[in-house]
């Protein structure tokens, strides 16, 4: 994977991620471009190997299909599971069986992501509150910029560094997969 394919893969896992104000917000980032079958199309897209993408995303979109997140509760991450699982399983030329596989973990990961994410920006929050106590109403409105800064790089890095590095890993992970994984 090239380094820009790794970019921009990262930029749009980040902007289709539950935090991104970006894509209409939820709509169409979380809702839609951050749902592993499409974010299996673009992905695809980007790595030159669509059929491998949507084969890949359907796969991770059938264990995630009833996957809601009501009042933020996060039960599982399917942006981490999708923007860093596919494009893994890509350049690794791994089946979808084991696509699968990995993005359990990934998905696990992203929902620490996204609770250190809100955690962090809990303190911004309060910083805003003192901001507006004290009459300083023109800097309280950029506090909401610095949350989208953390979730930038909650996001964004996580996903990049990854998916561009981390290739011959879970090549020799797969390696070491059970069998039966493939056949499922």
């Amino acid at each position: 994977m090239s380094l820009w394919q790794a970019l921009l893969i990262g930029l749009i896992g980040y902007a289709s991620s539950i935090y991104a104000p970006w894509l209409f917000g939820g709509l169409g980032g979380w809702y839609t471009t951050g749902r592993p079958f499409i974010a299996g199309l673009i992905i695809g897209v980007i790595l030159h190997d669509v059929k491998a993408g949507i084969l890949m995303g359907a796969a991770i979109q059938a264990l995630y299909i009833g996957l809601v997140t009501p009042g933020g509760a996060m039960p599982a991450d399917v942006n981490f599971a999708a923007y860093i699982g596919i494009p893994l399983a890509i350049v690794s030329k791994l089946p979808a069986s084991e696509a699968v596989a990995l993005s359990v973990p990934l998905s696990f990961f992203g929902v620490g992501m996204v609770y250190l994410t809100v955690t962090i920006n809990c303190l911004f929050v309060h910083w805003q509150d003192t901001l507006i106590k004290e009459g300083r109403l023109k800097r309280a409105i950029d506090v909401p910029v610095i949350g989208q800064i953390t979730n930038f790089v909650v996001r964004f890095f996580p996903i990049f560094l990854i998916s561009y590095f981390g290739s011959p890993y879970v090549a020799k992970l797969a390696s070491i997969m059970p069998k039966m994984l493939e056949t499922m």
